[in-house]
């Protein structure tokens, strides 16, 4: 196959070399998704590129939208991820110079200005990279054997995911393309994948910690990536046959075409032939948000000409040691630091207790500005920590165009865990004047001293709130929360005898507003037998209100083993196991109305068990979206007449999606009422 592709010139320098990364971005059916994705590519990836999209045959405009972007798109019938993915390699194999391929999937997105670069070096070092998914792979105990995630030092897994994917031009002519014999979704990756490992290429043999393991381990990292879990279309008769087909050619030999006959060999070069005239498409160039100063006076913030910036507080809001926490440190900038420049530099560390940091964001006004992996070499923070193998590598820096900043608001420090869950930890806030070197009075920001002290005194609070805003009206909001939570824990406090202390609140856990709501409710509704999803604070406080009633039973279903453990730990401690019931129930694939949902397995559930309370406090947002959704599907013929049903977390937008869902679906039930708590609580009820 010829090509007409010349390198363009590169807007970044005259001397910059080609564009060395080649980037497959693979959909099907998720624009919204791929909309998303390819904005993220464009405002995070920093080093030129080449990107382009493999469709596998989109109905919902997917394809339309790629053409009317000039986005370099390979469309035709859908055939599964395996022929998709394949496109994509081939036409990068066939068009571009890369040397580095990425194969990215519509629902994992860069997030941090150094993403390409890693997975660009990582390539280059191992010749094949997975991806480390903070969920199914950083969070599940025991999945990673060792690493830092670095490109030097890869996570060494026994667990592999395919969202993405990193290999290197060398290793492609080793071991060629995915195995088109897979249909649909399932084990085409992983075999793959063993193929690079077989013909000795990303393999972990040199990393001492990976001879310790016997088992088959994969090098994998999370390279600066967020995924956004989207429903997957994948069934069980694909995993079935897909599987049989693993078994079959597992030792087949190592290299295979993206074809297995010449049929499918003129399809694919049909398909990746309407790219012929439009190469120069694939060719993109750098972001350079962060790489140069804005052009003209018209791009900066009038508020910094003739002006000099300085650094009034560099405010911590957590203190070192939570649960959320174990420590952290602004290095740059220091307090009372002047600025005559239009950027500013910040530098820090940050290690998670029990997660790992993966990034931090940088917020001004609620809008994130600029985000920031958690990779760099702190051999200084590894010995203070030394019982966590990632502080070794757990600083960040940033550059900050100052015109991006309205002084008068600060710029937010936040840090994201790997469970997704973002905690802020520093305000910086400014000050200015027009000539402070010549004794102008300088003119303070809005962020008050004040309001620093009720930062750093909030803690948890700030840790609640997705992005804190310090406006005036914010504050107030802040301090009529704070009042209402502390005078809910209160009443929580008078209206039970507790046998032991109770456990922190909010946060993950339930907040002070809905125990006491829970409580009252099973008192006032003689409640006998609940169902809950997602245990822990709120499976404890039921627990107190049957005792209190002097009998029923609660029956909380909950995902995590380690949080399993603690919740029985929690309801021995207060001597309630008479009236609860805490069953380990994994997440499984479970469809509902024609999608595919991660959703608690019921085999311990039987048709016959009835429930007069059903609260849907489970599973965590972050599995799939509208993850609470089929709660009500599921567990609608368990519930009694005249039954309960209360959805905590009410206030977000899937829970909002799935309330309206339900009361559309089922005729017999009605919306009792919805409470302005913390997080937002609806209540509904079962007439019939």
């Amino acid at each position: 196959m010829s090509s007409n592709f010349s390198q363009g010139q590169i807007e970044i320098s005259k001397q910059q070399e080609p564009p060395k990364l080649g980037i497959g971005l693979v959909t099907y059916n998720r624009l919204e998704h791929l909309k998303n994705c390819i904005e993220c590519i464009r405002q995070f990836t920093t080093i030129p590129y080449y990107l382009v999209i493999a469709d596998d045959g989109s109905s919902d405009g997917s394809v339309e939208w790629c053409h009317s972007q000039a986005l370099a798109v390979i469309t035709g019938d859908n055939r599964g991820v395996v022929w998709n993915k394949n496109r994509a390699l081939f036409a990068l194999v066939q068009y571009t110079s890369a040397e580095s391929f990425v194969l990215l999937e519509d629902d994992c997105w860069p997030a941090s200005e150094t993403w390409a670069q890693e997975w660009h070096e990582t390539t280059q070092l191992w010749h094949h990279i997975n991806f480390a998914h903070p969920q199914t792979i950083l969070a599940r105990p025991g999945a990673i054997l060792s690493g830092r995630g670095t490109a030097e030092k890869p996570y060494i897994s026994g667990l592999v995911t395919g969202q993405c994917t990193g290999c290197s031009r060398h290793a492609v002519k080793q071991v060629g393309y995915l195995d088109t014999r897979f249909r649909g979704y399932g084990h085409g990756h992983v075999e793959w994948t063993r193929r690079f490992l077989r013909a000795g290429l990303g393999k972990a043999e040199s990393l001492d910690e990976a001879k310790k393991s016997d088992r088959l381990v994969y090098l994998c990292i999370t390279g600066g990536l967020e995924p956004h879990d989207a429903p997957t279309h994948r069934t069980t008769k694909e995993l079935e046959y897909n599987s049989k087909i693993f078994k079959e050619i597992v030792n087949e030999p190592v290299y295979r075409e993206p074809w297995k006959n010449d049929e499918e060999k003129n399809l694919l070069i049909r398909e990746v032939n309407h790219l012929e005239g439009k190469t120069s498409q694939l060719e993109c160039v750098a972001s350079i948000k962060q790489a140069q100063k804005p052009k003209g006076d018209n791009q900066l913030n009038p508020q910094l000409i003739n002006t000099v910036v300085r650094v009034t507080e560099v405010i911590k809001l957590v203190k070192k040691g939570t649960d959320l926490v174990l420590g952290y440190s602004i290095d740059r900038p220091q307090r009372n630091l002047e600025l005559d420049m239009e950027s500013l530099k910040i530098s820090g560390w940050v290690v998670g207790t029990n997660t790992q940091a993966i990034s931090v964001e940088f917020i001004c006004n609620g809008e994130v500005i600029c985000k920031a992996a958690t990779n760099q070499h702190r051999p200084d923070v590894g010995k203070v920590y030394p019982q966590k193998s990632e502080s070794e590598n757990s600083g960040f820096s940033a550059i900050i165009l100052l015109g991006q900043i309205p002084l008068e608001v600060g710029l937010l420090i936040q840090v994201i865990l790997a469970d997704q869950k973002r905690v802020p930890i520093s305000l910086i806030t400014f000050e200015k004047s027009s000539d402070s070197k010549v004794g102008n009075t300088l003119q303070p920001s809005i962020v008050s001293p004040q309001q620093a002290s009720l930062s750093a005194s909030s803690k948890e609070n700030v840790i609640n709130s997705p992005v804190p805003q310090f406006s005036p009206q914010q504050l107030r909001q802040v301090l009529l929360n704070e009042y209402k939570q502390t005078e809910a824990l209160m009443n929580l406090h008078s209206l039970i005898e507790l046998a032991y202390p109770l456990p922190p609140l909010r946060g993950w856990a339930a907040s002070p507003d809905f125990a006491v709501l829970l409580y009252s409710l099973i008192l006032e509704r003689r409640v006998k037998v609940i169902l809950e999803l997602g245990s822990g604070a709120s499976t404890l406080v039921m627990s107190y209100a049957l005792k209190k009633m002097g009998s029923g039973k609660i029956v909380s279903l909950e995902h995590d083993q380690k949080h399993l453990e603690r919740s029985r730990q929690l309801i021995k401690n207060h001597a309630l196991e008479a009236y609860s019931e805490i069953k380990y129930a994994p997440l499984k694939e479970t469809e509902v109305s024609g999608k595919t949902y991660n959703f608690y397995s019921c085999d311990d559930i039987e048709s016959n068990d009835m429930f007069d309370l059903l609260v849907i406090d489970g599973p965590p947002s972050f599995v799939n979206p509208m993850a609470r959704f089929p709660a009500v599907p599921v567990f609608y013929s368990n519930l009694i007449e005249n039954s309960v049903l209360v959805l905590d977390d009410a206030d977000r937008k899937d829970e909002k999606l799935a309330v309206k869902s339900w009361l559309s679906d089922y005729q017999d039930l009605r919306l009792a009422g919805t409470f302005q708590s913390e997080k937002g609580v609806t209540v509904l009820e079962k007439i019939k």
